[in-house]
């Protein structure tokens, strides 16, 4: 994994930001003083927001995996996107940590296969076959996140957020961000009546809105998972 941009060079520095590919970006947590780290992250960060502009975060706990301080996690995401990053979820930690982050409505993504998952790591929370029906348009700023499949009667508009550990139907317009499948299920699948999206991810695969394909944007769409890649198969054009 190759260091995009670090905090200060030193043994106080607070975080140290990487990525794996222009589309995720982890936000490795190396002291976990919520003052200090969003001091240095504002900083550090701060004159880039083009740059980050709606980019995935995974929180990266692994560093700090035998501290006691506990994390207020609905800080660290509202200091992120003011920085132009959204949260999605973290990784590494221990229980109390991760248990946090579910809390606070996280997904909690596996260590990669060259890292070792701690005994206490908390288990992706497991699809239920019950679904969420949501009526009401998903506005700018709300966040659901449910067990299962959700489905939502209408729209989703530019900076809310949907989760689910299943799929999710959209029967209306898709603006925000739309995140199936939870950490691991990549059988689960997007129906969207009519799909464009800030982000899309099913199971730890993720596209943002400039990497969709063009024929697909507002069309009816299908949004699956193979070989590790997110497909959008455009189906039709919904008018009305």
């Amino acid at each position: 994994m190759m260091s995009i941009l670090t905090g200060a060079s030193s043994d106080n520095s607070a975080f140290e930001l990487k990525g794996r590919s222009q589309k995720i970006m982890y936000l490795c947590i190396q002291q976990p003083d919520m003052p200090i780290l969003i001091k240095q992250m504002r900083e550090q960060l701060g004159n880039s927001p083009v740059f980050f502009n709606n980019t995935p975060v995974v929180v990266d706990l692994s560093a700090i995996y035998d501290s006691a301080t506990p994390i207020d996690f609905g800080q660290l995401t509202n200091a992120l996107i003011e920085l132009g990053m959204v949260t999605i979820g973290v990784r590494g930690g221990n229980d109390v940590q991760q248990r946090s982050a579910q809390q606070a409505s996280l997904h909690i993504f596996p260590l990669s296969g060259d890292e070792t998952i701690t005994p206490q790591a908390v288990p992706p929370l497991p699809s239920s076959p019950c679904a969420k029906i949501i009526t009401e348009t998903v506005r700018s700023g709300q966040r659901l996140a449910v067990k299962g499949d959700l489905i939502v009667l209408s729209s989703v508009n530019a900076g809310a957020e949907i989760v689910a550990t299943g799929n999710i139907h959209i029967y209306g317009k898709l603006r925000g961000r739309a995140l199936a499948g939870g950490a691991d299920n990549q059988s689960a699948r997007v129906f969207c009546l009519k799909f464009n999206p800030e982000l899309i991810a099913i199971a730890g695969e993720y596209l943002v809105n400039d990497e969709l394909p063009a024929d697909a944007i507002n069309k009816t769409c299908i949004i699956a998972l193979q070989n590790d890649l997110l497909t959008v198969d455009p189906i039709g054009t919904f008018t009305s």
